[in-house]
């Protein structure tokens, strides 16, 4: 299933409260604009454009079948003045409340600001060049050819790295492999302490 383009924040059920009847119209104000636009239709208002990234169809679906669907039992009875709902009708209007303060605008910049900041210390504690090569020193057993500690010209544990230098041209024998350095001969992968 594909996911939902337009997700709607507000519900169409609960959107049809406050329509104009025959046929079904909302006035929507944009709130930028301070305009009222053209009315629509439930299905044409109070929608946002991927609104949730993962797990839109599921999330859609949970919502109609646990909520959503039976919300107009529930409305029926406030609009017949019941004082106290029972117990599944007040749950509804509960879970109602709490799923469009969730599915807001506000809360998901919020959320959106929260996930960034706490993104953001992350790879900022990890953004530490001696912490990283001394894990890959730690599970490869030997140091790593990164440009941290190249740089540094020590290594994680205070040996000193080789530079990085050709190896001379009498060191060169057509006897010897091509793809192996000669004996004596450096390279920036080869650290000696």
């Amino acid at each position: 299933m594909a996911r939902p383009k337009q997700q709607h924040v507000l519900s169409q059920v609960l959107q049809r409260r406050w329509a104009v009847p025959s046929p079904t119209r909302i006035a929507v104000l944009d709130l930028a604009t301070c305009r009222v636009n053209d009315k629509k239709g439930p299905r044409g208002a109070g929608w946002e454009e991927n609104f949730i990234a993962h797990g839109a169809d599921a999330a859609e679906q949970r919502w109609k079948d646990t909520v959503e669907d039976d919300l107009p039992a529930a409305f029926a009875l406030i609009d017949a003045g019941a004082v106290e709902l029972p117990d599944r009708e007040a749950d509804l209007v509960r879970d109602c409340i709490a799923l469009h303060w969730a599915r807001s605008r506000p809360i998901r910049a919020a959320t959106q600001r929260i996930l960034a900041e706490r993104r953001d210390a992350h790879l900022r504690q990890w953004d530490r060049p001696d912490v990283l090569d001394a894990l890959f020193r730690e599970a490869k057993g030997i140091f790593s050819a990164g440009p941290s500690s190249a740089t540094a010209g020590t290594s994680p544990s205070g040996c000193r790295t080789s530079s990085s230098t050709p190896a001379p041209a009498s060191a060169t024998s057509p006897s010897r492999s091509p793809t192996r350095p000669p004996a004596g001969s450096t390279s920036s992968a080869t650290r000696r302490c």
